[in-house]
């Protein structure tokens, strides 16, 4: 058996080279209340089972907490890699192929700064494996995500996801994968653990489908074209990631359809049914949609204590500055001190969002 320790930043592929000098021991310096990971690898001749991950002479008394979790491959077409972490607790691994366990710490704010050293014990069905670690804990001290300067957002779509255009239809993946009803006790614990996933990685700006929302709350259009919106789910949607997510800011979804920019996204009775519908910029349709919306919007977020909070995506990646520009002036109209922000993967429509977009998002290449 082979063994050894890699950096957080290094992929290892499952058919790659073992190290010239392969090293069995790994030190993480620390800030307090942080998190720092590394990966422990295995690689044997023949096929075997890694049981679990021991940390014995680390006592969770100490301030320091330790996970771990396998690196799981996935396939594709024409290339595989191994990316996602898995939640099994033991893994089962095929001879002359690498395993990378992927070793997470949390080292609390109380914690005494200082060094603290010990093993890391692999159990396999081939015997038990001994690797060294060393951890310097520094007296810094991260502020809580909700006080962080610095703001990261990543979209995550538990909520609903379809991708540019509505679709009813779309697969229910939380439902797919795990088997729970949408908003189910089970969908909840789910969404605690994404939650918590966040505030691990400091990912402090949460991505809320407002439309989506409103629409599994129970909104509805009258025959008058009155909207009613029920606020209920999307209140505890966002306290839910204000408790175990520790989110700073808030974004809400886009307003016009992604790059193709000719429509907006709205709440409509199609076929006797509220759903997620389109329609044209301009149209009487988009126009009563935009005033009701964000006009009812820009009073809750003002009710929730959330205007200086909500940040406004307007459309994903647009390809000329027109659309973005008109879903940019409804906010300014009916959410006025808004700030909006989005993704800017092309130059062209750049020229005519100066002065006009809050907070760019810019590709590195169409930056520099």
């Amino acid at each position: 058996m082979k063994i050894w320790t890699e950096g957080p930043l290094n992929r290892v592929e499952p058919d790659g080279d073992i190290p010239e000098k392969p090293d069995d021991a790994r030190r993480l310096d620390m800030a307090r209340n942080s998190y720092e990971s590394y990966q422990i690898v295995l690689r044997g001749e023949t096929d075997f089972v890694i049981y679990g991950i021991r940390f014995p002479d680390f006592a969770v008394s100490k301030g320091t907490v330790f996970g771990y979790n396998f690196q799981e491959t996935i396939a594709f077409e024409k290339e595989r890699f191994q990316d996602p972490l898995s939640n099994e607790a033991s893994c089962q691994v095929e001879a002359g192929k690498n395993q990378s366990v992927w070793i997470t710490v949390y080292a609390d704010k109380e914690l005494e700064p200082g060094d603290y050293t010990g093993s890391v014990i692999v159990e396999t069905d081939c015997g038990e494996f001994r690797t060294g670690l060393e951890i310097r804990v520094h007296s810094a001290v991260l502020p809580k995500n909700s006080d962080a300067a610095f703001v990261t957002e990543y979209w995550m779509n538990t909520v609903n996801f379809w991708f540019r255009y509505p679709d009813a239809n779309q697969l229910d993946f939380l439902h797919y994968y795990y088997g729970c009803e949408k908003y189910s006790d089970a969908w909840w614990d789910i969404n605690r653990d994404i939650a918590k996933n966040m505030k691990e990685n400091r990912v402090n700006v949460l991505f809320v489908r407002t439309q989506d929302l409103l629409l599994d709350g129970g909104s509805w259009l009258d025959d008058e074209g009155v909207y009613h919106f029920c606020w209920e789910l999307f209140d505890r949607w966002t306290s839910f990631f204000e408790e175990y997510g520790d989110v700073k800011l808030f974004a809400g979804y886009h307003l016009v359809v992604q790059t193709e920019g000719r429509n907006v996204y709205l709440l409509d009775r199609i076929d006797g049914k509220m759903q997620i519908g389109i329609a044209p910029i301009g149209s009487g349709k988009a126009e009563n949609w935009m005033k009701q919306y964000l006009t009812a919007l820009y009073a809750h977020l003002g009710e929730r204590g959330y205007r200086d909070r909500w940040l406004q995506h307007v459309e994903d990646e647009p390809a000329e500055a027109q659309s973005w520009g008109y879903g940019r002036r409804m906010v300014k109209k009916y959410m006025p001190e808004i700030k909006c922000m989005d993704a800017i993967d092309k130059q062209e429509p750049t020229a005519d969002m100066q002065d006009q977009i809050d907070l760019w998002i810019p590709r590195v290449d169409i930056y520099e």
